[in-house]
């Protein structure tokens, strides 16, 4: 015996193989040619950033005489497969002729960290516009650490100093058991 761990036995029958996302996906395409899937009228695809181009044509296949609107912030791309450009994307669902409109307006995020963001886009490999705040207020300072950890509970300690009311700045004593 090597010590390595054995090979995993293939599966008895298709019946018994174990089944994985990535697998389902291709398997949608034939699929869909034996019987095609039920449609939508309209279909809003948030996250789309980080879909593969087959999972992107299975979603496609059940908007083929409705229309489809795709979302995703391509800054924030969780997987090696994720999107980079958005022009090139409406090809993988068959809609090479899909308008692609950026949506660079944003309500939630204060002008202060908006700008501090802004700075990112040029350094990933990923072409993202300028954010636009709707806010005018907030605060960014930028503390240089050599300790992540403690330069984060340093950073914590006086967001939560500045901005809670005072019975809430001190941790709770644990209760007794």
């Amino acid at each position: 015996m090597t010590g390595e761990p054995a090979a995993p036995r293939p599966p008895r029958s298709y019946r018994t193989a174990r089944r994985t996302a990535a697998g389902l996906v291709l398997l949608d395409g034939p699929a869909g040619l034996v019987e095609p899937p039920g449609g939508y009228g309209h279909v809003v695809l948030d996250g789309a950033r980080d879909l593969s181009p087959p999972q992107c044509r299975a979603v496609a296949r059940r908007t083929a005489f409705g229309s489809l609107t795709v979302l995703g912030d391509l800054a924030r791309g969780t997987t090696p497969r994720a999107a980079r450009d958005w022009r090139a994307q409406p090809a993988h669902p068959g809609k090479p002729e899909a308008r692609v409109v950026p949506l660079t307006l944003g309500h939630r995020v204060p002008a202060a960290i908006a700008d501090l963001a802004d700075r990112l886009p040029p350094h990933l490999d990923a072409d993202v516009p300028a954010g636009r705040p709707a806010r005018a207020d907030g605060e960014a300072t930028v503390h240089r650490t050599a300790d992540l950890p403690a330069g984060a509970r340093t950073a914590v300690r006086a967001a939560r100093a500045e901005e809670l009311p005072e019975c809430l700045r001190e941790p709770v004593p644990p209760t007794a058991r």
